[in-house]
């Protein structure tokens, strides 16, 4: 009885003790942690408490995955539902617009908003996992943490094979957090239903998502507090922009996806078992997406310095665009040498139409962009496994298109070498061709720019044994975007060229742990655009041992430490990064204190952030010009999986 209403009691307790310490808490994350740890299989494989095991897969993947239960990083809320090798810093806490610290390639083709800046907070329909529950249980996955009543992250998820046939699941995401400083608040909520139903030699998949972005802006704080602040009222500080008491200025993003994805395969599926002995396989998808941005500033009068030449209308600021997409596309899959789920060639082609339906206010148009594809990998889960895929589009500058490649050998425990890399061409972001701001046309670079053209190579090797690896990685940027000093969108005309090398290595010394991980990063060209810090260390010291039979403590400290560099600066409008020459950010050593404990099912922790706070004589510091941290505070939170 007792254990059935333990997840109340803990949460009770988290708001109560964490209400006492209220005003000394503050919403900051200033880097977000990843998933960086080796963590050894043995505590992912193994089943939960009541013997029950819990798998899961994405549909764009395909490949079973044991859910996390392991301690290594409970401590942090994750920007992403799915893990991440980015390191990020914010705008002082949690919620705020995301930079990367590491440069790394991502895939683009075809028309692009350019508003994508809090889309590490959303849900997407590439992150929906689909549970397999041992026993065909119930399952729901729970996880709270706050620091106070104001500044929660709330994430569950339900998920339920009904039938032999139906399969349901239910996620819900919220996160709201307010900023130390005035005017700086963000709550972020996703929703998704998810349904499939598999019968016979046919599954279909349905997914809706809805997303719900605000973000208050305050424009960071003004000139006169440019130095370390030493200040225990961080409200009292004065910020750029005249913040109102009904939230603005402000970020209104909303976004709305419907899929329906359905395969016909050539032999049955067993209900059973659910495995699938087909050899190929036709498939189909149908896509609409809504996406509204909307940005306004109802005072803008009293901010006329703040905005210089975007300010074009002293009764309002307003940016808004709508990017609607429908999308449908066709697919062929077929297995060589074994069936779609185990087969050391699996080959696959799509040919896929997409419509884009624009209204970048006062502007209404269409893109059309057509493009056909290839992906050719392995399904054997052996030592050897390779990936590459080859998608070409039509572009309204000609031909835009990736070629991505990544393969990985491993030698039983003691060697595992990999490498992959992405060669693409596209089109620049419709905010870098086009910018109206109330109306009036600020920019208008349509005729002007230029394909961006990027190589990315990485290799790396690893030595699982002995828990370390280590990577090397080789950027080189053709016509990159950026926005220069004013925020205006700009198109270096040259080659920009990053190189990258990043060592992970832990010590295990009887019952204590120490795990590191140092990147070093050089920009050897293009230093004009680009501004990353030269040196990142992340460092975690604990002490991890079983204390009762079905207790796992682990207690220790976090730390980290950027070297100095000239960030780039945030600019509201379109919640993006431009440069800055005025701020040089000069980092201080920061600790965090944690305590994680396991119990069956159940993660609970409690770390206390940014104790640093004290050693440097009460002093913050800046993650991005003009944006600072907060104090120290504490954060609590739990997690728990629960079935039937």
């Amino acid at each position: 009885m007792f254990l059935r209403y333990l997840p109340c009691y803990l949460l009770l307790f988290l708001s109560v003790l964490n209400s006492l310490s209220a005003q000394v808490s503050s919403p900051v994350d200033s880097i977000g942690t990843d998933s960086m740890r080796l963590e050894t299989e043995d505590e992912r494989d193994r089943p939960l408490g009541d013997t029950t095991t819990v798998y899961y897969y994405y549909l764009n993947e395909g490949v079973l995955t044991h859910i996390d239960t392991a301690l290594s990083g409970f401590e942090y809320p994750k920007h992403e539902w799915r893990s991440t090798s980015t390191v990020y810093t914010d705008l002082g806490h949690l919620g705020t617009a995301l930079s990367p610290l590491l440069w790394q390639a991502k895939p683009n083709a075809g028309f692009r908003s350019g508003l994508d800046n809090f889309s590490p907070y959303r849900l997407k329909l590439d992150d929906i996992p689909y549970f397999s529950i041992g026993g065909k249980r119930p399952y729901t996955d729970l996880y709270y943490s706050q620091i106070n009543m104001k500044n929660v992250l709330l994430r569950a998820r339900f998920a339920h094979q009904a039938t032999p046939y139906f399969y349901y699941s239910l996620h819900y995401g919220l996160l709201n957090y307010n900023g130390y400083f005035e005017g700086n608040r963000s709550r972020h909520q996703d929703i998704g239903l998810n349904l499939r139903y598999s019968k016979s030699k046919y599954s279909a998949y349905f997914t809706f998502i809805n997303n719900a972005n605000n973000q208050s802006e305050n424009g960071g704080l003004q000139s006169t507090a440019l130095s370390l602040i030493n200040n225990l009222f961080l409200a009292n500080e004065p910020v750029n922009l005249n913040t109102q008491t009904d939230g603005t200025p402000k970020h209104e993003n909303r976004h709305q996806t419907i899929c329906y994805r359905q395969f016909w395969y050539n032999a049955k599926i067993d209900s059973a078992s659910g495995k699938n002995n087909a050899r190929s396989a036709v498939g189909h998808q149908l896509l609409f997406e809504n996406n509204r941005y909307k940005y306004f500033d109802k005072n803008p009068a009293d901010d006329s310095s703040f905005y210089a030449n975007f300010q074009t209308n002293n009764r309002g600021i307003r940016h808004f665009m709508l990017h609607q997409v429908l999308e449908n596309e066709l697919s062929f899959q077929q297995a060589l040498g074994g069936t779609l789920e185990q087969a050391p060639i699996v080959v696959r082609a799509f040919l896929s139409h997409r419509w884009n339906r624009v209204f970048q206010e006062p502007d209404r148009f269409y893109v059309n962009n057509f493009a056909v594809g290839a992906e050719l990998y392995d399904r054997l889960n052996g030592p050897l496994s390779y990936r590459a895929d080859l998608k070409a589009m039509n572009s309204r500058l000609g031909i835009d298109f990736w070629l991505r490649g990544k393969m990985n050998l491993k030698i039983k425990d003691f060697l595992a070498l990999g490498g992959n890399m992405i060669f693409q061409r596209y089109e620049p972001e419709q905010t870098a061709r086009r910018l109206y701001v109330s109306q009036a046309l600020i920019w208008d670079n349509s005729n002007m720019l230029k394909q961006t053209q990027e190589l990315s190579l990485n290799a790396n090797i690893a030595w699982p044994r002995f828990w370390g690896s280590f990577e090397f990685g080789n950027h080189t940027i053709t016509k990159p975007i950026y926005f220069d000093s004013t925020a205006t969108a700009r198109q270096m005309p040259g080659t920009a060229n990053i190189i990258q090398l990043r060592l992970k290595q832990d010590v295990h010394l009887w019952k204590f742990h120490l795990e590191n991980d140092v990147v070093w990063q050089r920009i050897l060209s293009g230093k004009a655009v680009y501004r990353l810090p030269e040196l990142i260390f992340r460092h975690s010291l604990y002490f991890e041992s079983k204390v009762f039979k079905t207790v796992k403590l682990r207690t220790g400290v976090n730390f980290r430490y950027m070297s100095s560099y000239s960030a780039n600066a945030y600019y509201p409008i379109l919640a993006n990064f431009n440069l800055q020459n005025e701020q040089l950010l000069s980092f201080q050593p920061v600790a965090d204190i944690f305590v994680s404990v396991k119990i069956w099912q159940l993660r609970f922790f409690v770390n206390a952030e940014n104790l640093t706070y004290y050693l440097n004589g009460w002093q913050n510091y800046y993650t991005a010009p003009n944006y600072a941290t907060a104090n120290w505070f504490v954060r609590l939170g739990a997690s728990w999986q629960l079935f039937d």
